[in-house]
């Protein structure tokens, strides 16, 4: 595995980039770089192997950590939704492209665009009748995220990370069952403090291999988006890169200043995340 690193100073904003054997990606800043009141280095090799953009059957399956320390580490729900909501704007025409939407605290809630709406909060998750939707979709169901969560209408009791990936194991198993040919690229957002079941690297890892290996090697990629106020935790910032290390994907860091986004671009965080699994390539 390539590793490269793309350090960018906001307060602290850090970048991993791990690649797939054969297909790993990482996208050349298109536009404005993130920016901040610092000096900005960055050093962006480019894409290797296939992108979101030519890959096939790419499905884009968002997990935001919603419990009430996020309150504080991203108050408005910024990073979680404008970053996706970015990627969606500059890949509006992407037809191999879909998505899926969840967000977790105690409980796992997924996004149904049949209904559309969002499955209740519960411990025991349960699958929705359409758990992949279009562009159009997608940013409708990134817009409710945000006015739940604003709203206070979102129950933030607990992190639980278990139910957060067995659910979205769950759902992949079952739209793979539909759609064999598919692949997934998860996008894990937290503040990497889960205080219910699995709370360490080493109790989490097992959760992530089980994700991996439930539709056979080569669907899947998992990376993750750590947001922090302040400073960053080495406990939390082990257990966020583990996970990305583990799926196979890639690692990001992000600090905010106020409870927000700040000045940061975040335009081309997602595009800059994605690794995109080795079957999707060929």
């Amino acid at each position: 595995m390539t590793k490269n690193i793309l350090i960018l100073k906001m307060t602290v904003l850090s970048a991993g980039l791990a690649f797939l054997s054969g297909c790993g990606n990482n996208f050349n800043f298109q536009g404005s770089q993130p920016t901040a009141a610092a000096s900005t280095t960055a050093s962006t090799p480019s894409a290797v192997g296939c992108n979101p953009q030519t890959a096939s059957d790419l499905k884009i399956v968002t997990v935001w950590d919603a419990s009430g320390s996020t309150k504080g580490d991203d108050g408005k729900a910024s990073i979680r939704a404008q970053t996706m909501l970015d990627f969606l704007s500059a890949n509006a025409s992407q037809t191999n492209l879909s998505y899926s939407f969840s967000f977790f605290s105690a409980g796992f809630s997924m996004y149904d665009f049949l209904t559309p709406s969002w499955e209740s909060q519960q411990v025991a998750f349960s699958e929705p009748t359409q758990a992949f939707g279009s562009q159009t979709q997608a940013v409708t169901a990134v817009n409710s995220f945000v006015s739940l969560f604003n709203a206070g209408k979102i129950n933030g009791s607990g992190t639980n990370y278990q139910e957060a990936f067995q659910s979205i194991q769950s759902a992949i198993a079952a739209d793979f069952a539909k759609d064999p040919k598919a692949s997934y690229v998860v996008i894990f957002m937290s503040d990497g403090e889960p205080n219910m079941g699995p709370s360490t690297v080493d109790t989490i890892d097992p959760l992530v291999t089980s994700l991996m290996n439930s539709v056979g090697p080569g669907h899947i990629s998992v990376s993750t988006v750590y947001f922090w106020t302040g400073s960053p935790t080495p406990l939390e910032t082990s257990i966020m890169q583990n996970i990305a290390s583990t799926g196979q994907g890639q690692f990001l860091s992000v600090g905010t200043t106020n409870n927000s986004a700040g000045s940061l671009n975040l335009n081309t965080m997602i595009q800059n995340l994605i690794t995109v699994p080795g079957v999707a390539c060929q």
